[in-house]
């Protein structure tokens, strides 16, 4: 009955309400049946079709993706077609006062004949509007950008203009019109980067060493290495914290490093290659310490005194390996024996990670999908967004909770620890601020929203933005702006938020709890900071000489927590990505199939003075939300980090690094369509 009773797209609607995470996978299926397999699995452009449809009128435009570029691609093709030319392509990358120098190159390649690439159009804005001119002046059939008489000379037929630029606003419509425009996706997959990685390598480099043997396996580990940086950018968060534009040239000054080291020493010196790899060549473009720990155990797989051993391989399975005949023949053979799509072993991690990423390409997809939406008018029988929207309103309106009323706050609060008011109070009256603040924007804009939608007021750019965003379930720009870093949808965001300020008011009106809900907080490291000042005015011991150490409890529910601590905090609320907690042993342990996020025991925060961290245990890094990057803010902390937990492992804590465990305050939630 399944295929009988159900069509392509009926099939597709089933699979996102059980499996949200496969509908990318058979959205392709859907895309095939319908409209045909070339718009499925689309070939990528050859240069010779390209050239083959192009003339002097017609620019070709290469637009840009991070980790593709094709000016190598360029320059090899004009050598091959144009091999009597010394110089087959006039190149000049754009960028400040470069305009000046890109007319004469363009004037000039009209009279002569040249291929001219203008690489990086979007780094100079302001020249813009020059390009069109000149465009705009080749569509005519013109030289210069200036008037000239009628018996002006065609520009000559050999011309070619191609131009690369990543996408942006202000890139002309005019020569997007008039060109020919294509893309080229990056390598996706171990298998392909590599293919991709060994074409910069021939036999004729492999052996230029004093130490043939251990460079041609130094160099594949390198390439291997690479390739795996690159790939771990589709984990998202569990793979890097922020992008980073790994390319060709960190490889081959990585290789060129490698052989001047190995020819200027008797012995490998592994320390010497570590450090100017592993912090220079490529981490020189890393900028988060916690990635650059990642890189730096990544690199320690690839680059190390076993790995010039016959028997080493870079995982237990064995699939992933260096081959035994050090050739560049044997190299080819190998990689093209990968598997298609790679075993998430090769990365540190298990198949948890490919979940993650299959959630966060179907998501991207479905987001795309609801912007494009038409919000037009009601189908029959049904009502209309704006008659949608007022109920939404209003129904949000009734469940707004009342301002945090300061009359209200228990005065034992505002005890003192030797004559100092208790930090804790300070924190949470400044919580209290930001909150009071939050629950206004929301109650004035709703009120402004049902009047524009009533026709009262005018329907400024605010309320608009405002309105598909309610429709489209999403926080609203204006709420975001005034509230705390969350990636949560409209409907859960409603609630936690409410959830957050009743938080805060049992606090203030009842007295501070036993355990405290860490997510709740706009600002959880004043937080953290309050309780160490209190522990530094109650024992006088300067603040700075304070830290934490961490211990995993047994229960889950802060409700089981009969009595406070007198010196330290019990935190609850938090989640871990990529691992969890053996409740029987309180340590890390790996998560169970098909589980992304598992709920975090209360945690007990000690202040310690001199607090000196164990070695062997995880510095598991915490974050406001799943997103993990952010940037700093004018107090010098991190929007987004909040602080490292020492928490206790069987296994190394290099195993965690590499599969990207962390604790987090709030769960990543699928939007609900």
């Amino acid at each position: 009955k399944w295929d009988e009773e159900l069509n392509t797209f009926q099939k597709l609607l089933v699979l996102k309400a059980f499996r949200d995470e496969k509908v990318i996978f058979k959205l392709m299926e859907f895309i095939e049946h319908s409209i045909g397999n070339e718009f499925a699995h689309p070939m990528p452009p050859k240069m010779e079709e390209v050239f083959q449809v192009s003339d002097y009128k017609t620019p070709i435009i290469f637009v840009l993706s991070q980790g593709a570029d094709p000016t190598n691609n360029i320059l090899r093709y004009a050598k091959d077609v144009r091999p009597n030319e010394k110089d087959p392509v006039k190149m000049i990358s754009l960028g400040e006062g470069q305009g000046p120098f890109a007319d004469e190159k363009i004037i000039q390649g009209k009279q002569n004949g040249d291929w001219v690439l203008l690489a990086n159009c979007h780094l100079c804005k302001s020249w813009m509007p020059e390009l069109k001119k000149h465009v705009e002046k080749l569509v005519e059939g013109k030289i210069s950008g200036q008037e000239e008489d009628e018996n002006e000379a065609l520009p000559h037929p050999d011309f070619r203009l191609l131009l690369t630029s990543m996408p942006c606003s202000y890139f002309p419509a005019y020569i997007l019109q008039n060109g020919i425009k294509l893309t080229n996706e990056p390598p996706k997959g171990i298998k392909a980067n590599m293919m991709s990685n060994l074409s910069l390598m021939t036999p004729a480099k492999l052996d230029d060493c004093e130490k043939p043997n251990e460079f041609k396996r130094l160099v594949f580990s390198l390439c291997f290495f690479h390739a795996v940086l690159q790939e771990r950018k589709k984990y998202g968060p569990l793979g890097w914290n922020k992008f980073y534009e790994f390319n060709e040239s960190d490889l081959e000054t990585g290789i060129t490093v490698l052989k001047n080291l190995l020819d200027g020493h008797e012995i490998i010196p592994w320390e010497s290659l570590d450090f100017v790899i592993g912090e220079i060549t490529w981490g020189g473009r890393v900028t988060d310490d916690l990635d650059r720990r990642c890189l730096k155990c990544v690199l320690s797989l690839f680059l190390n005194e076993e790995v010039i051993l016959d028997d080493y391989s870079y995982t237990k399975s064995g699939v992933y390996k260096i081959p035994s005949e050090y050739s560049m023949d044997s190299y080819l053979e190998y990689v093209k024996s990968l598997p298609d799509n790679d075993d998430p072993e090769i990365f540190g991690m298990n198949e948890n990670a490919n979940l993650t990423y299959q959630k966060q390409e179907s998501e991207f997809l479905l987001n795309v999908l609801i912007t494009v939406q038409p919000t037009g008018k009601a189908s029959s029988g049904g009502k209309s967004p704006d008659e949608e929207l007022f109920d939404l309103v209003t129904k949000m309106q009734s469940k707004l909770p009342d301002k945090i009323s300061k009359a209200e706050i228990n005065k034992g609060l505002f005890g003192t620890i030797r004559g100092n008011i208790n930090s804790l109070t300070t924190f949470v009256m400044q919580e209290m601020e930001r909150f009071n603040k939050l629950i206004s924007v929301m109650k004035k804009s709703l009120e402004e929203m049902k009047k524009a939608i009533k026709g009262i007021v005018v329907m400024s750019g605010e309320l608009e933005a405002m309105y598909k965003s309610l429709l489209t379930n999403k926080v609203p720009e204006m709420w975001a702006s005034a509230a705390y870093p969350s990636l949560r949808p409209l409907g859960s965001w409603v609630a936690d938020a409410f959830a957050r300020i009743k938080f805060i008011k049992k606090w203030l009106y009842k007295g501070a709890p036993n355990a405290y809900w860490l997510p709740s907080f706009y600002f959880p490291q004043g937080f953290l900071t309050a309780v160490l000042q209190n522990y530094s005015r109650k024992f006088q011991i300067a603040i700075d000489e304070l830290g934490f150490s961490y211990a995993l409890q047994t229960i889950h529910d802060p409700r089981e927590v009969k009595e406070a601590l007198q010196d330290g905090v019990y935190i609850y609320g938090l989640f871990f990505e990529a691992s969890r907690v053996d409740m029987d042993k309180l340590c890390l342990a790996e998560s169970l199939p098909g589980e992304t996020y598992s709920t975090c025991p209360l945690i007990k925060f000690t202040p310690v003075r001199n607090y000196r961290r164990d070695e062997e245990d995880y510095a598991c890094p915490l974050y406001k939300t799943p997103e993990r990057a952010g940037v700093l803010s004018t107090t010098g902390h991190s929007t987004n980090f909040i602080k490292c937990l020492d928490l206790p492992t069987e296994e190394k804590p290099e195993y965690w690094v590499l599969k990207g465990t962390a604790l987090l305050c709030e769960k990543l939630e699928q939007l609900v369509i």
